[in-house]
């Protein structure tokens, strides 16, 4: 489950100790973090993991994700289903936050829009 909803239904956290040694909080600033430690992208979007994030972002929360979108490369619906994965990827991005989503980082918003020009009818 997602931070914003743990805060509205009241849960409560622990700190978990990432690879830097440092006890962190879920939230946008260590997602972030975690996020920043994405430098490239393998050609095919294989393996982008922000799960246990290297330690040189001493504020990252281990254990946090992207959020996906599986999409076809394929579809009698493509100039649709285009249209929404680059609204997520553009519009979506400036609403994350008040959400407690962090935006993506530049490497993977271009390899994720990448992937969105391969879809086809």
């Amino acid at each position: 489950m997602d931070v914003a909803f743990s805060l509205a239904n009241h849960f409560k956290f622990a700190s978990v100790q990432n690879k830097a040694g440092k006890f962190t909080l879920p939230g946008l600033k260590g997602i972030s973090a975690a996020a920043k430690t994405i430098t490239r992208v393998a050609p095919d979007n294989s393996g982008i993991s922000i799960v246990a994030p290297s330690k040189r972002q001493p504020l990252a929360y281990p254990i946090c994700t992207f959020v996906y979108m599986i999409i076809p490369k394929e579809t009698s619906k493509a100039a649709e289903l285009k249209r929404f994965a680059k609204w997520a990827l553009t519009k979506g991005q400036t609403d994350g936050p008040k959400l407690l989503f962090a935006p993506l980082p530049k490497v993977v918003l271009n390899a994720s829009n990448k992937t969105v020009n391969l879809v086809h009818s």
